[in-house]
């Protein structure tokens, strides 16, 4: 199989393989954690950069998630399960998806995929980023810029039920440049 450059694919593949072999029957429950960036449109490996993950994969990413069988989860599930190690807490096969820095992307590109899956993620927002209505952009450097969400789409978000918002930080990131203090 071809793997796009898009996003580390193989430890999720590996894991899922493991999985169907049986593998990993009696081993305490085990829970990846896919954490993701920002999207762009096209096929696997088209990004602009190392951040992006392509719509193309994404979509294959979305598909082997329901072929083998893995069921999105809170990361406050996550949490829970972590503190009391109450595997009822967990479905068989667990996967918690995070997004950190809430680019723009997330409610044009990937929010409408993951309400067709199904999926449940956490957003993790670099707070100091988020106006109340105009968004905002950042420098990523290189050339490269990206859309913040706003305050009024996270919130949409949140609404869903499905999505969580957490703080990545507030104006911690190094890389980026907003002109805002």
């Amino acid at each position: 199989a071809v793997v796009s450059p898009d996003a580390s694919l193989w430890p999720l593949v590996c894991l899922g393989e493991l999985h169907k072999a049986g593998a990993l029957a009696g081993a305490e429950q085990l829970v990846p954690v896919l954490a993701l960036h920002r999207f762009s449109e096209g096929a696997p490996g088209s990004g602009p950069s190392d951040w992006h993950t392509s719509t193309g994969f994404l979509d294959t990413l979305i598909g082997m998630l329901k072929r083998y069988g893995f069921t999105s989860v809170p990361v406050a599930a996550l949490g829970a399960y972590m503190t009391s190690e109450d595997s009822k807490l967990l479905p068989a096969r667990p996967v918690a998806i995070t997004i950190d820095d809430g680019s723009a992307s997330i409610a044009s590109l990937f929010e409408p995929r993951a309400a067709a899956a199904g999926l449940s993620y956490a957003v993790a927002l670099v707070t100091g980023w988020v106006d109340d209505d105009k968004p905002q952009v950042i420098d990523m450097g290189g050339g490269l810029t990206d859309e913040i969400l706003t305050w009024r789409q996270t919130k949409a978000l949140a609404r869903t039920g499905r999505v969580e918002i957490i703080s990545h930080s507030h104006l911690q990131h190094r890389y980026a440049k907003t002109g805002r203090d």
